[in-house]
């Protein structure tokens, strides 16, 4: 449960930054300073980005049934 609400922040977070973007660009909306997602000339929203994608990826990994141990051998 917890991975989901993780990955739902990122998603709303990295959607909230596009639709912002968007709407400053299209004039509809008054210029805020957000830059636009994985694109951005700035170095730390590219690193925040692909940081956040990395923690939903290795959450996605991560999720899977475990398996139980299995006993080494002793030789």
């Amino acid at each position: 449960m917890m991975g989901r609400i993780i990955a739902a922040g990122a998603a709303s977070i990295i959607m909230f930054q596009t639709f912002i973007n968007i709407g400053v660009v299209s004039m509809i909306l008054p210029n805020t300073g957000i830059p636009l997602p994985f694109v951005s000339s700035g170095l730390s929203s590219v690193v925040g980005c692909y940081s956040m994608l990395g923690l939903v990826i290795n959450i996605s990994i991560n999720t899977g049934k475990q398996r139980p141990a299995t006993p080494k051998d002793s030789f």
